[in-house]
């Protein structure tokens, strides 16, 4: 079953009714972690704990969730303050899932306090019968701390259990290379689509290897994470195409083309869009194989349908309908129509490889891009041809030549796509910050002078940024940008932020310290010269999204939607790749963590969120606890 949650991400195995109780909502949480998708347990938590406010398990759940998609520091300042006393008398399920919450943070934070926490908490949990998964994980942890006489004896003791990943790890640590690969590939054959086990398995034989243990290759072979592929396809002919590309006389062909590529990639994990043709053979063919398929659409679905599927007949509206229906999920680049705007297409080509580079990243590994392709189609903005050129890594990239194929049978007529309103000029797809100055209203009129001289500072560094913008507009103490790169900016968010908490009010004549909230988004808008002030503007919903995200920034801080972190991602690989091309280093210099499905202003709905800092603001824990004391 599938439902749609109001963000536009849907989630399997949820009815639409809340579950029937706390355990009922611990088990799908718990679920959604095992598929390695933590942010939509993150939201699960927060929906549950909302019903269960008195819940530590679900509390827990969020901090999980949260470490498990990389969002340190929003977690520190969520994980719960428990006495000893009180920790001693938790249920065996909490404590573990608190154990669990060190053990991250101390690979997050790498605070070694939090590695002597988790190896103390495991301890126990073997020690009170819980069984060889938690003597596992402290005789790792132990490993860790450089105790590795309690490392070894833990591991004799587990080194003969009947689960073979127990045992695996075990014998790893005992020295014992042949009987550890033997035990990892019988657990390898039973993990099917638990990611989770997967990766889970891969971080710890690597931190025992990080720790001096012997570490085969035949087993981190073995440990490999699944595959994360991202498809670009060519639509079935209509009665328009100029020349043949994918008539249906090629479908057989390219559908065992397809599986062929899938085969030899392994694929498990797919992200593409759905329109007929190539693309939902390749959805198909994912879901045949037991993978795991992702799809976003670039429009609102009625307008998708029928310009992208319809013209292909009934049959292909019932695949169309049958694929998302069995999708893992099912995301919006934007719900807006259609319009006959193609630049939807390659926004939705960015957000499908931004979000594909994602979850490959959560799961250890990089993904591969395919694409079915002929060389003679037009360069148009979604086409397989505008995949491949916005694609970062060519030994990534796989193409399946559509002139290549074999025809068979005669083809069918197809009619002409129907677009049921063409609106010129077309979009552009824009990168939006809307900024608020906090404190502003406490100024009195005899420092507005003074305030203006501040911001003559803050343009200053804004400036030093460089890369100008289409448009900047300011009224009052709001400022608003328009630029058509997401990095710069980010960049450009980044150098305001840094203004305001870097300049001191007192220089200025100020009677109290400025700050500034900070939100990003990115979409399709419309440009044009206003008629009466004869100046630039842009405009559309995405616009009103923007403008949406500023008042739920916290002060000082820079947020973002799912949008403008996905095209940022797509953006930034692009340019990491374009510099490991030319033999340059390349360093990380922002993160994105993820706050949750937050409730928008104004009846806005509600959207992912995240909170982007720079690289070099890493989360620590005595800085979370101080947050939590404060709140």
């Amino acid at each position: 079953m599938l439902t749609a949650d109001p963000n536009g991400i849907a989630v399997p195995g949820l009815s639409p009714e809340s579950p029937p109780d706390e355990a009922s909502w611990i088990a799908a949480i718990e679920a959604l972690l095992e598929r390695e998708q933590p942010f939509l347990a993150y939201d699960l938590a927060c929906r549950g704990e909302r019903q269960y406010p008195r819940s530590l398990d679900l509390h827990l759940l969020q901090v999980q969730a949260l470490l498990r998609g990389h969002s340190t520091g929003t977690a520190l300042t969520l994980l719960p303050a428990l006495a000893p006393e009180l920790r001693a008398t938790l249920p065996m399920a909490s404590r573990a899932r608190l154990a669990a919450v060190h053990r991250l943070i101390w690979e997050q934070a790498g605070q070694r306090t939090e590695l002597e926490e988790a190896r103390r908490l495991y301890r126990e949990l073997y020690e009170a019968g819980r069984g060889a998964v938690d003597a596992l994980a402290a005789a790792v942890l132990s490993q860790q701390l450089g105790d590795r006489e309690t490392a070894r004896q833990l591991a004799q003791a587990i080194a003969g259990d009947v689960d073979p990943l127990v045992r695996g790890h075990a014998l790893l640590m005992l020295g014992d290379a042949a009987g550890a690969t033997t035990a990892f590939s019988e657990a390898s054959r039973g993990w099917g689509r638990d990611y989770r086990a997967a990766v889970a398995a891969l971080k710890s034989v690597q931190a025992l290897a990080d720790s001096g243990i012997a570490v085969p290759e035949t087993v981190m072979r073995l440990l490999q994470p699944p595959q994360v592929v991202i498809f670009g396809g060519q639509p079935l002919d209509s009665a328009e195409t100029p020349e043949p590309l994918l008539p249906t006389t090629k479908l057989a062909a390219l559908k065992q083309a397809i599986a062929d590529q899938l085969e030899t990639l392994d694929a498990r994990i797919g992200y593409s869009s759905a329109a007929c043709g190539a693309d939902l053979l390749f959805i198909e063919s994912l879901l045949e194989r037991g993978g795991e398929a992702h799809v976003v659409l670039p429009c609102a679905l009625p307008d998708f349908v029928e310009a992208r599927v319809a013209y292909a007949g009934p049959e292909w509206v019932k695949r169309f309908d049958a694929a998302l229906a069995r999708a893992a999920t099912v995301t919006y680049a934007t719900r807006e129509r259609y319009l006959g705007h193609t630049i939807l297409l390659r926004y939705a080509n960015a957000v499908t490889a931004g979000i594909g580079w994602l979850r490959a990243n959560l799961l250890l590994t990089e993904p591969e891009l395919l694409v079915a392709w002929d060389f003679r189609a037009a360069n148009q903005p979604g086409s397989p041809s505008d995949f491949m050129d916005h694609w970062p890594d060519i030994a990534r990239l796989h193409v399946i030549e559509l002139d290549e194929l074999a025809e068979a049978g005669e083809a069918a007529p197809l009619a002409r796509p129907q677009l049921s309103m063409v609106v010129r000029p077309e979009r552009l797809i824009r990168a939006m910050l809307f900024a608020d100055v906090v404190g502003y209203s406490k100024l009195g009129e005899e420092y507005l002078p003074s305030f203006f001289k501040l911001l003559e500072r803050v343009k200053a560094l804004f400036d030093a940024a460089g890369h100008v913008p289409d448009l900047v507009e300011a009224w009052g103490d709001a400022l608003y940008v328009v630029m058509p790169n997401a990095r710069h900016l980010l960049t450009h968010a980044f150098r305001l932020r840094e203004a305001f908490t870097q300049l001191d009010h007192r220089d200025f004549g100020l009677p109290v310290q400025l700050n500034v909230r900070i939100g990003l988004h990115a979409g399709p808008v419309f440009s044009f010269h206003h008629p009466v002030t004869g100046r630039t503007v842009f405009s559309g919903q995405q616009v009103n999204r923007a403008a949406r995200i500023e008042p739920i920034t916290m002060p000082g801080e820079v947020y973002g939607s799912q949008e403008f972190v996905a095209l940022l991602t797509a953006e930034e690989n692009a340019a990491r790749h374009e510099l490991q091309f030319l033999g340059k280093p390349y360093t990380p210099w922002y993160r994105a963590e993820y706050l949750g499905v937050v409730e928008m202003p104004k009846n806005h709905g509600r959207q992912p969120i995240y909170h982007l800092l720079p690289a070099a603001e890493r989360p620590s824990v005595a800085v979370g606890l101080q947050a939590r004391a404060a709140g």
